[in-house]
């Protein structure tokens, strides 16, 4: 359990440095968004990131513990 928290906050730390690269690159300069909606858009994004991470992060799980062989 433990490499896999530290996995899920490598992989939070690369989606905001991609994120932060993306904005110095001026690519959201078009996007009229206030403070409300930054917020919403990096919490959807992220959320949304560490969802996918987790649940893939699980299923990597079962199948190496063995819990998958005892369904059938």
């Amino acid at each position: 359990m433990r490499q896999l928290s530290g996995f899920v906050a490598g992989c939070i730390g690369f989606i905001a440095l991609v994120m932060g690269i993306v904005w110095l690159m001026g690519a959201f300069d078009d996007i009229n968004l206030g403070l409300h909606g930054w917020i919403a858009f990096t919490l959807g994004v992220v959320l949304t990131c560490v969802l996918g991470i987790v649940l893939m992060g699980l299923v990597f799980y079962s199948n190496r513990s063995g819990q998958d062989d005892q369904v059938l």
